[in-house]
């Protein structure tokens, strides 16, 4: 899904090579169009003349893991419900952007951005369930019984999950008096991870592999977040501070760091 380009490019950074490896080649179908929509968007960042967005064959389904956790020590772990996405999505994510203790740090101080519901994502005419039991550890604990919906389940790679049928949390009801319920749908499924299911069809794959790749991908504005907390200068000389104003102030921060350069300007662009 190159979420990782796509985060470089909205936080500002010009990138002069992309290199991108999957062992699925509908994965690899995907990159090339989303790889040319971001030329078209980001044309001072991304450029087909300057910059160079490789596509390589090979596989690294074998090599990937021992050799991330060798170079980069153990990954730092989040739900980018937590930082403003539609859909809970607990995952680890290595980086050299940060140390590990540094960030899980900030990130204590980090509250998902305000009114942002369900809603939002599934278009008019249908109403997401109500929320029956509240949202637990490990989840990010946004869903809360007796207030509207603020994150899907965990977007999986098949249709018909199991949170997704029936009368379970992924489903949705229509506004009229047919009672008709249904599976959200690969359009709002895909708005609740920062990604546009028109652009993504331009692959000439089908829904149903769409879904799949989407089941794989990193959450878009939880990647953007990661950017964004990391580049900020005070946070690369944070430490933790236990208790007192300079924690709070902290806090105010790290918020302010993923609502302002990350959340804030959060459209998802369908052409």
């Amino acid at each position: 899904m190159c979420a990782g380009l796509e985060m470089l490019l909205r936080n500002g950074v010009k990138v002069n090579m992309y290199l991108y490896q999957d062992v699925s080649e509908h994965s690899k179908r995907v990159a090339k169009v989303r790889c040319a929509e971001m030329v078209r968007r980001y044309p001072a960042q991304l450029n087909e003349e300057r910059s160079a967005v490789i596509i390589t064959p090979e596989s690294v389904e074998k090599i990937v893991f021992p050799h991330i956790a060798q170079i980069m020590g153990q990954p730092v772990s989040f739900d980018a419900a937590q930082l403003g996405s539609y859909a809970h999505r607990l995952r680890a994510y290595w980086s050299n952007l940060h140390d590990k203790a540094q960030f899980d740090y900030l990130m204590k101080g980090v509250e998902r951005p305000p009114n942002r519901w369900v809603t939002d994502v599934i278009g008019e005419g249908w109403d997401p369930r109500e929320v029956w039991n509240s949202d637990r550890f490990p989840s990010y604990r946004c869903n809360v019984v007796g207030k509207p919906m603020m994150a899907l389940p965990t977007i999986m790679t098949t249709q018909f999950s199991h949170a997704f049928r029936g009368d379970r949390a992924g489903t949705v009801m229509g506004k009229d008096d047919t009672g008709f319920i249904r599976e959200v749908d690969l359009d709002k499924k895909s708005r609740a991870m920062g990604y546009s299911a028109n652009v993504l069809r331009r692959s000439g794959l089908s829904d149903v592999e769409l879904q799949a790749i989407l089941g794989l991908a990193m959450d878009r504005r939880a990647m953007e977040a990661l950017y964004a907390v990391s580049e900020e200068p005070w946070a690369k000389e944070a430490q933790p501070i236990h208790g007192g104003t300079a924690e709070e102030d902290l806090a105010v921060r790290a918020v302010e760091a993923v609502t302002i350069r990350s959340t804030g300007a959060d459209n998802v662009r369908e052409s």
